[in-house]
């Protein structure tokens, strides 16, 4: 990704020389001394192309896996409210199961009560 950039020295100090006023002595240190705290490690507006290039490709990823969750979720949401309906027939079968026992054994009762009256 990044490629050497060699860091012309002798062309900063002309131009601090030239066009900022310093005298040669100054230019010179002052351009040695930007040159020696650059120390390679200076981008190329390439380098900054291609990093933002990869950037770009690794939020679009995290966009992309957000994305899959977020269906995911969706999907589960799904499937709850298929299980809260299902327990709502549940709930409505063993509420009229109850009644129908219920209505049962008072039939079975009162049979019962005629029957001893019989007897």
């Amino acid at each position: 990704m990044a490629t050497a950039m060699i860091y012309d020295t002798l062309k900063l100090a002309e131009q601090l020389e030239h066009e900022a006023g310093f005298d040669a002595p100054r230019a010179k240190a002052m351009a040695r001394i930007l040159g020696e705290s650059a120390g390679g490690h200076l981008a190329t507006r390439e380098d900054l192309l291609i990093a933002k290039s990869d950037l770009q490709a690794q939020i679009q990823d995290v966009r992309d896996e957000i994305q899959g969750v977020r269906d995911e979720v969706q999907g589960v949401q799904i499937e709850v409210q298929d299980v809260r309906g299902d327990i709502r027939v549940l709930y409505w079968i063993g509420g009229t199961t109850l009644a129908g026992v219920t209505g049962l054994l008072g039939l079975a009762i009162t049979l019962a009560l005629h029957v001893m009256r019989l007897g």
